[in-house]
């Protein structure tokens, strides 16, 4: 009797365990959003971002999450070059809509010119994390409400980032990825390190497919293209092999050497969706702007009118552009403001001119419409020549055009300067310049400044402050 007992007990606690599971397993497959109500607070990292810059953020509809995903650009080697300061040269924003089971995936540039959250001045949005004091301060929060920012004040919640030694242990983990690579990639030494065509990558091949720039003309905007199409070569192959169940292994495999809030039951669910998930629907973005130079440093720049029509098709949200961010105000900006600035240095640096000395005999007269002012003669006022004699020796000075005394020519010539506006300069002194060198070099803008409260224009000498943003 006992015996049946536990027998039965037993049967009970298997059966309840299993009834959990089950409603568990139903519950994240057919309701996964609910999971995600609030952010974790199992953060390997920070908790939601939440500050300044989340104030008035646009509510999301329920069912829909974004998720920012960061690659961070450390490795063993370059912890012993430059300590703990990293940047994410990989930013990717995952927007789910669970109720209408679709991804859109945003791909904003490393090297975007955005202003930094919770401070007063622009860079290069890779640079976020730095500013905000890297993993050993605000970083990921600084990261994220920067990110929040370009999107219209959408809530960036969640987060998962990880190194480049992290992304070439995933790939092999996988067994690789099956992909057809467009040219030859080749290291900084012009060497082929992977060959154009299809083939099975590596970890190591991967992250260098990836990572580089320099292949194509297009450089990072190239870059980011093909990290956005390489991971969907990625998510199909899990999909077909059935490896996106596996995804909570991964997770609890890595999970130490990774950087994330989400847990994972929240990574169980994602998986769940991502399993019945159509290709199809799947929709790659980017970040819409177009190459920006200042200082001699090359930036992103924003298109804030095709970046505010992208979150209408994305969000669904009305946005208003800041055209002060826009990336063809800033160039239109900052031409005029070094080109105002040469003028100036170039009338700065031009030396005076020289006057010549005053008169003995008081101020020069004003030329006459007549011509040429004549010097008083000692013996008394000149007499006009009778027609058909020659002229004088006194020194009158000849009407007829075959004017050929020597002395008359030069009087029409120091006519003709005076008239142009011209002084006479002392013998062997040669006029000033009138145009500035075209070898003076142009002015550099001062150091970097604080950028004007919002609802303020962007003045001209603003436009250094925020030009000489330099990455760090």
């Amino acid at each position: 009797m006992k015996k049946k007992i536990i027998i039965s007990t037993i049967a009970m606690v298997i059966l309840l365990i299993g009834g959990m599971a089950a409603g568990f397993y139903y519950e994240i497959k057919n309701n996964p959003q609910n999971v995600f109500e609030q952010p974790s607070s199992e953060a390997s990292g920070i908790l939601a971002a939440q500050n300044e810059q989340n104030i008035g953020t646009v509510q999301m509809p329920a069912g829909k999450i974004n998720i920012a995903l960061l690659g961070f650009d450390k490795n063993a080697g370059r912890m012993e070059e430059y300590g703990n300061s990293f940047r994410t040269d990989t930013i990717m924003v995952f927007a789910i809509d669970f109720d209408a089971k679709k991804i859109d995936v945003i791909s904003i540039p490393r090297d975007s010119y955005v202003k930094i959250a919770g401070k007063t001045y622009m860079d290069k949005i890779n640079s976020a994390f730095l500013h905000g004091g890297g993993f050993d301060g605000d970083g990921f929060n600084t990261s994220l409400n920067t990110i929040s920012s370009v999107l219209g004040n959408v809530p960036v919640n969640y987060y998962v980032a990880m190194d480049m030694d992290v992304v070439v242990s995933l790939v092999d983990a996988i067994g690789g990825v099956y992909y057809d690579v467009e040219n030859d990639i080749k290291n900084n030494d012009g060497q082929v390190i992977i060959k154009a065509g299809y083939q099975r990558l590596t970890g190591k091949a991967f992250l260098y497919y990836v990572r580089d720039r320099h292949t194509t003309p297009g450089g990072d905007i190239d870059r980011v293209k093909r990290q956005q199409k390489i991971l969907m070569a990625l998510f199909d192959q899990m999909k077909s092999l059935k490896q996106l169940a596996n995804l909570p292994d991964i997770y609890n495999s890595f999970k130490d050497r990774m950087y994330t809030n989400l847990n994972v039951t929240q990574v169980a669910a994602l998986a769940m969706f991502a399993s019945d998930l159509d290709l199809n629907n799947v929709n790659t973005y980017l970040m819409p702007g177009d190459y920006l130079e200042m200082n001699g440093i090359s930036y992103w720049g924003i298109d804030e009118n095709k970046k505010v029509a992208m979150l209408k098709q994305i969000f669904g949200i009305d946005v208003e552009p800041n055209m002060r961010y826009d990336v063809y105000v800033i160039k239109s900006q900052y031409q005029s403001t070094v080109k105002e600035s040469n003028n100036v240095s170039d009338d700065s640096d031009k030396p005076p001119v020289e006057q010549p000395p005053p008169s003995e005999e008081g101020p020069a007269e004003e030329p006459s419409e007549e011509g040429p002012a004549e010097e008083p003669s000692d013996e008394g006022p000149v007499e006009e020549p009778q027609e058909g004699q020659p002229p004088s020796d006194d020194g009158a000075v000849e009407e007829e055009e075959s004017v050929e005394e020597e002395e008359s020519v030069e009087e029409e010539e120091s006519a003709e300067e005076q008239s142009d506006g011209t002084q006479p300069s002392d013998e062997g002194q040669p006029p000033p310049d009138k145009q500035p060198s075209s070898n003076e070099e142009p002015v550099q803008p001062p150091a970097k400044q604080s950028l004007p409260d919002d609802g303020q224009t962007l003045s001209k000498s603003n436009l250094f402050a925020i030009a000489s943003t330099n990455p760090l």
